[in-house]
Formats: C-alpha cells, structure tokens, sequence
C-alpha cells in the first residue's frame, strides 16, 4: 500500500482508478485525479475487499479496460491518451486468458506495468489488526500456515505482453520511482 501511495504522489495530474480483483474484480474507484480519495480506498483494501478466492488476472485487465471506457479521456484528432494499468500481486494466476487478453490491449495501445510482491521461497500471509500489528498468520482449513509464493515469472511474461515493464518490490521502496520513471518515458 505505502509503494502504491508512493506512486501516486509522484504521477501529478494523471488520471488514476483503482481495481481490487482476486477470483472475481470489482473497480473501487474509477479515473480521477483526487489523490486524496485514492489514498483513502488504498488504504482500505484488504483480503476482504473482493469476496471471490483466487487470482483472475483476465477479469482484473477487463475491469480496467471497462474503467477506461467508461471515465478516461478519449483520444481524438488534437488528443492522444496514453493508457497503462499497473498489475499489484504476488502473481500465484490460477486461471487462464490473461496473457491473451493483456496482447489485446496493448494492441489497443494500452501497455501493462507488473509490481510483484512476495518472495520466490514463499512466505507465510500475515493477519494484522486495524492498527498494523501482526496478530497471526492465515491458516488452511488443517490448521496449516499458507504460503504466498511470488510468481515472477508470470508477471514478467504479462508486462512483456502488454509491452510494459516488470518490477519487483523490495524492502527499499524504490519500485514507485522505477515504474514512475517507466512511465515518463511514455507519450503524454
């Protein structure tokens, strides 16, 4: 949340939605330039927030393509719009389509930026209380610790396919410059 609430700082006056997606994707809030208002609903997301279990990157792509068609600028003549959609996971896909869809919007001139979150090792998925604190870890139904293992890999091949860029999140925070010089490099 605090790389994401980084970015956002660094991007100006873009136009920016918010998609929670999981097996299911639901947009949280769609293109505005109130960064105050998105950091508000960044700062809500949580395991709840998409009720639906899994990872269905393909229905998170077709939110945001549906985000854009709904609330972004459209280009014209005197106007060209630039479109990208930053994917934020640990990359565990569990169902297909994405990466056929992601070559379908860069085609459309939309390109697709990956942040990957996690360890290739794995690590246990931490429960905190409403002020931080870490109070346990999630648990399977034996009473077994589960493990969010990155896939970077799969992140690596969606960026490519919507001829973006991959990065990999580390303790240092310094993924929102990357990505923000990234997208500097994009037309504006």
């Amino acid at each position: 949340k605090s790389e994401m609430m980084r970015l956002l700082d660094m991007l100006g006056g873009d136009k920016v939605g918010l998609v929670a997606f999981a097996g299911s994707a639901v947009l949280v809030s769609p293109l505005t330039t109130d960064k105050s208002a998105l950091k508000m609903f960044i700062e809500s997301l949580g395991p709840e927030s998409v009720e639906t279990q899994g990872t269905n990157f393909k229905k998170a792509l077709l939110e945001a393509r549906a985000a854009f068609e709904r609330g972004g600028v459209e280009a014209d003549e005197q106007t060209r719009v630039t479109r990208v959609i930053l994917v934020v996971s640990d990359g565990e896909d569990q169902e297909q389509g994405a990466l056929d869809e992601a070559k379908k919007l860069a085609e459309d001139g939309t390109r697709i930026f990956t942040l990957a979150f996690g360890t290739e090792r794995g690590a246990p998925i931490p429960i905190r209380d409403e002020r931080g604190f870490l109070r346990a870890y999630k648990r399977d139904k034996n009473g077994q610790n589960i493990l969010s293992v990155v896939k970077g890999d799969f992140l690596r091949s969606l960026a490519q396919a919507g001829r973006g860029s991959f990065h990999h999140a580390t303790f240092g925070g310094q993924e929102a410059k990357l990505i923000k010089a990234d997208l500097d490099m994009l037309e504006k």
